[in-house]
């Protein structure tokens, strides 16, 4: 019996079993294995038909893979981009509320330091004044100590000009 397993593959049963039992094997094990083989060769052997088509099965499936692939790719970017420009935004936010702080803090510097300046220029000017009034009365202090050693010595000297020398 010749069995056709598809349009290029046949199998000789009768020529199996023959084969067989020449090699010594009993011809009811010997058609046992030729009906096996023809079960098993049935069962797994593709035709190059379906070989072609389980290739453009996998080729359309790669292709749509692909293409979802691409969309999901092409979403991933806009969103990205999206919250690129999100962030952007919030940096600049971030930026201008920093400068205005900063702005806000330098103003703020520059009055206390005009308002120490202030404070450091009546500080000296009351020193200064402080200081005259303490040399006008040192000044005056001096004079008066003068004054009275020049009263003390004239008087001491009047006093030994009255005693006789000798």
């Amino acid at each position: 019996m010749v069995v056709r397993m598809s349009e290029r593959l046949v199998f000789d049963t009768h020529r199996f079993v023959r084969d067989l039992v020449s090699a010594g094997m009993a011809e009811p094990i010997a058609e046992t294995l030729a009906e096996k083989q023809v079960e098993l060769l049935s069962g797994n052997l593709a035709t190059k038909v379906e070989l072609a088509q389980v290739e453009a099965n996998l080729k359309a499936d790669l292709r749509q893979v692909e293409a979802n692939l691409k969309a999901e790719i092409t979403q991933v970017e806009a969103n990205l981009r999206t919250e690129l420009a999100t962030t952007n935004e919030r940096i600049t936010q971030v930026e201008a509320n920093l400068r205005t702080e900063l702005a806000q803090v330098e103003a703020n510097l520059r009055t206390e330091l005009a308002t120490t300046n202030e404070r450091i220029a009546q500080v000296e000017a009351t020193l200064r004044t402080e200081i005259a009034a303490t040399k006008t009365s040192l000044i005056k202090w001096m004079v008066t100590i003068m004054t009275a050693y020049t009263a003390a010595i004239t008087t001491l000297v009047t006093a030994l000009a009255r005693f006789p020398a000798g």
